[in-house]
């Protein structure tokens, strides 16, 4: 969602998106894609200027370091759960 939200930045009338995961009882989760409603924008001249997009760089920019963050901290909790796993085998 990142790449698209940064690479419609100055598409007209454009509205970025944003995934919600959502837990599900006993046991899962749900991921869908969100498109807020739109922002109201000041009036601008509209001779030669892009419509605002709604899409905020920096957020986007944060957004991506923290789901990087995330993604390796899952990949080493599931790596050592498969060592975990392997070490018990050995043993048994």
């Amino acid at each position: 969602m990142h790449a698209h939200n940064v690479a419609n930045l100055n598409t007209p009338g454009f509205r970025p998106q944003h995934v919600a995961i959502a837990e599900q009882v006993p046991s899962g989760a749900t991921a869908s894609v969100v498109t807020p409603p739109p922002v109201p924008l000041p009036a601008l001249p509209t001779e030669g200027l892009l419509a605002l997009s709604g899409t905020d760089l920096a957020a986007e920019t944060v957004n991506r370091v923290q789901v990087t963050a995330l993604y390796r901290a899952n990949g080493r909790a599931l790596e050592a759960q498969y060592e975990l796993s392997a070490a018990l085998d050995e043993l048994l």
